[in-house]
């Protein structure tokens, strides 16, 4: 089950054998091979020859093309869904922190100035004109966090002037930082329990020798087909020392200890992950605090846009928050799909934030954040080669779902590759006619959603429905569902079953019940407390990063052995398993409403050519009772104006009418 383990163990072997296997021929007699386990199709291929790689390279090629995937040469392979999921949930922890420094910095409680901080912003904007050039004045993950933990330990130190102010602006400044010291602290150490430790590690003890067994067998059958000994490669020595001890590297040494240097952040952590992502905020929006405010970030080795939205901070938000009705919106996308409705009904909160019209300007937040990734990714790669992913939690999550539809469904974004979301705590957003629209979306490849959510979280279970008693619309969720559960040992028996990831596939009234049953809020319901601590982003953290690093143990432990669960799958994947949408399904989709698209184009066609006839038809019959009236009777005066002067026009008309119109007949 793992064919590379002795890749760097046996080198510039003979395989003349394994060539004549590979060719289908019977090898020789000096060659001894054992038999391969039927029951273990690789168990044959020894993909330490190089010709076996590439046949292997090839089959996996072959069967990864069942999934979408980018053909982009800058795009990385897509992580499995714990990791992409930590890492926007980091970007989402940036944002909230960076919004937190800048209002800081405004009222004048840090001892940085706002032009050493501030990044192109409506601000900037105000007073240096719009920015050519956005990603010039881009801030990395990096300096936003080593600001932040200077202003901490400032904050601990304590100076004269802050015990002047009083003990009332200290506790409001602490309640903003407060946050920002538990990111911190919970980044520098291990959050896992001294029982889930040692059975990690006892995974990995087993783990090891089994794979010094397969290893060492791999030798010997390698030794047995090559009928000598193999040539090992020479030991790497530091320069000078070639004729000393072979098997001591000064530099080899060096570069270890420099690996062993302790780190401010613990390895694998969310802040550590921030700094060795290489992203960087490019603009941020954060004029009112009533408003959206967003940032984007971008990733240049990848060529990625990230669009951040803020969750709830204020009342503002709280009131838009609780605005349970629904607007009416129309839909998007233009294509037909089964049960079709031309106009949406959205929660009349959210969508006021994103699609209320400004009276300066004339438009709204979202063709503003259209605009703003369209130039940033243009900048960032000329040929509008980018890829676009949106994030944010609770309030934000909300606001990255509408945005995430909205540009998946406008033709402005019809050249870039499928759009991922990464929501958390993401409350519902829209009703039956939404969902079915995003799934026609999801069909065609157009849109990807990973949405997190909590148990004991009760946001995502809201709202229930309008509450209208003329029009009464339930609110549906919409995307691939990843539950996190606390940590404890229920949820190490669930992450070793399967991973608790659901999508609406099915309406059937028994699928409803079934939904209904499992997002009760009956069921979530604990203390205020805990409801808070619940929804916070510091426990979405601390349980997908548990989540992840036990589930990978298992797979490298318990579950080895186990092809469909001994490792995490991407969410292209998880789409193709909950959802059956694969790229022949996309394919497909996209094959029947290029016939549909095509049928209304003959149908209107055909619509306009029998208006068009319609009018020759009845020009005809005017022309002709004109000049029927010209010739054998005395027309009136004013008909007999226009027709005198115009009567070879006229005559000419006439004769060539009954043809153009027997030709638009045919």
């Amino acid at each position: 089950t793992n064919p590379t383990a002795a890749k760097g163990l046996v080198k510039n072997v003979s395989f003349s054998a394994i060539d004549q296997i590979a060719d289908g021929k019977k090898p020789g007699d000096d060659a001894v091979v054992d038999k391969p386990d039927s029951t273990n199709p690789t168990a044959g291929k020894v993909v330490i020859h190089k010709r076996l790689q590439d046949i292997v390279a090839k089959e996996d090629k072959e069967s990864l093309n069942t999934f979408v995937f980018s053909d982009n040469e800058f795009t990385k392979p897509q992580g499995d869904i714990f990791t992409e999921g930590q890492y926007f949930l980091g970007v989402s922890m940036l944002v909230y922190m960076y919004s937190h420094l800048r209002e800081t910095c405004r009222m004048g409680h840090t001892r940085c100035e706002m032009e050493d901080i501030d990044v192109h912003s409506l601000q900037s904007t105000y007073k240096r004109g719009t920015p050519k050039r956005y990603l010039k004045g881009a801030k990395s993950a990096g300096s936003i966090i080593r600001v932040v933990i200077d202003e901490l330990d400032t904050a601990d130190g304590g100076d004269e002037d802050n015990d002047i102010v009083g003990e009332e602006n200290k506790e409001y400044e602490k309640s903003i930082t407060e946050q920002f010291r538990i990111w911190i602290e919970e980044s520098r150490i291990d959050q896992m329990d001294d029982e889930t430790k040692e059975m990690i590690a006892e995974m990995k003890r087993k783990v090891a020798r089994h794979r010094w067994r397969r290893a060492i067998s791999a030798v010997r059958l390698s030794y047995r087909i090559a009928g000598k000994p193999p040539r090992w490669e020479e030991p790497v020595c530091a320069p000078g020392c070639e004729n000393q001890n072979r098997f001591v590297d000064m530099n080899e040494m060096v570069s270890q200890a420099m690996r062993k240097q302790p780190k401010y952040f613990r390895e694998g952590s969310v802040m550590h992950n921030l700094i060795e992502s290489g992203i960087e905020v490019v603009w941020f929006s954060d004029m009112s605090q009533n408003d959206v405010v967003y940032g984007i970030c971008v990733c240049r080795e990848e060529r990625k846009v990230t669009v951040v939205f803020r969750g709830t901070v204020n009342a503002h938000n709280w009131k838009m928050n609780l605005k349970f009705d629904t607007n009416e919106y129309r839909n998007p996308v233009k294509q037909n799909y089964p049960d079709r409705e031309d106009e949406l009904s959205l929660h009349s909160g959210f969508a006021m934030y994103l699609l209320r019209k400004r009276k300066d300007s004339g438009i709204n937040k979202l063709q503003e954040i259209f605009d703003k990734i369209d130039e940033i990714g243009r900048e960032m790669a000329p040929d509008g080669n980018y890829k676009l992913c949106i994030t944010g939690h609770s309030l934000g999550g909300a606001l990255a779902t509408l945005t995430g539809f909205y540009a998946a469904a406008r033709s402005r974004f019809a050249h870039l590759d499928t759009i991922y979301v990464w929501t958390f705590a993401a409350p519902r957003v829209g009703t039956v006619a939404f969902i079915k629209a995003w799934q026609h979306l999801e069909k065609t490849g157009r849109i990807r959603h990973a949405r997190f959510s909590a148990t004991r979280d009760i946001v995502p279970l809201v709202p229930f429905c309008n509450f209208e008693r003329d029009d009464l619309q339930f609110y549906k969720h919409v995307g691939v569902r990843i539950q996190l559960h606390p940590v404890g040992r229920l949820t190490k028996w669930r992450l070793k079953r399967h991973l608790d990831v659901t999508y609406p596939l099915h309406f059937t009234w028994m699928a409803e019940i079934q939904r209904a049953f499992m997002n009760n809020i009956l069921a979530n319901l604990t203390t205020l407390g805990g409801i808070t601590n619940n929804h916070k982003l510091t426990e979405y953290q601390k349980r997908l990063h548990f989540a992840i690093t036990y589930r990978k143990a298992l797979g490298s432990g318990d579950l080895f052995s186990d092809r469909r669960r001994n490792r995490i799958k991407t969410l292209d994947e998880y789409y193709h398993i909950r959802a059956n949408i694969t790229g022949a399904s996309i394919a497909q989709e996209i094959l029947e409403q290029s016939k549909v698209t095509a049928e209304n184009a003959v149908k209107q066609r055909l619509q306009y050519a029998r208006l068009f006839t319609a009018l020759l038809m009845v020009t005809w019959g005017f022309l002709l009772a004109t000049l029927s009236a010209n010739t054998f009777g005395t027309p009136k005066p004013s008909l007999h104006m226009f027709v005198g002067p115009m009567s070879h026009i006229a005559v000419g008309v006439w004769h060539i009418c009954p043809l153009v119109t027997f030709l638009f007949i045919v």
